[in-house]
């Protein structure tokens, strides 16, 4: 059975709105497992987990190392993902990587979404910290 997509978009919201809350991180956790399982080559349950070390466990270098091991660099993997794990890298206080991320990201262009991620980390961001 396929779950439809606004289905999975609501569940990945709730699981980003959970995840603030140390209280609720299993919960979060979960969701993300749920959504991986669902829908495995989305970049949503990488980011969504990765959010969680950073925001319920206060743990950016954990956040960067997860989506490390799940293949996220300034070279490969999705390109939301990859702005995403720009952000945790300045949260991580990794500017001259985080640069360098972020402006992989804008150099490919290839999602709107991302590139405006990634330039906001270059124009004020990086260099704040």
């Amino acid at each position: 059975m396929e779950i439809p997509k606004e289905v999975l978009r609501n569940c990945v919201g709730l699981g980003l709105l959970a995840c603030r809350l140390p209280s609720m991180r299993d919960a979060s956790l979960a969701i993300f497992e749920a959504v991986r399982a669902a829908e495995p080559d989305s970049p949503a349950w990488v980011i969504g987990t990765a959010m969680v070390y950073a925001n319920a466990d206060d743990n950016s270098e954990e956040a960067c190392s997860f989506m490390t091991r799940q293949g996220v660099s300034a070279a490969s993997g999705d390109l939301l993902a990859r702005a995403f794990l720009g952000l945790f890298l300045v949260m991580a206080n990794r500017a001259s990587e985080a640069e360098r991320v972020a402006n992989a990201v804008v150099a490919d262009g290839g999602d709107a979404d991302a590139a405006k991620l990634a330039r906001s980390l270059l124009d004020h961001e990086i260099h704040r910290r």
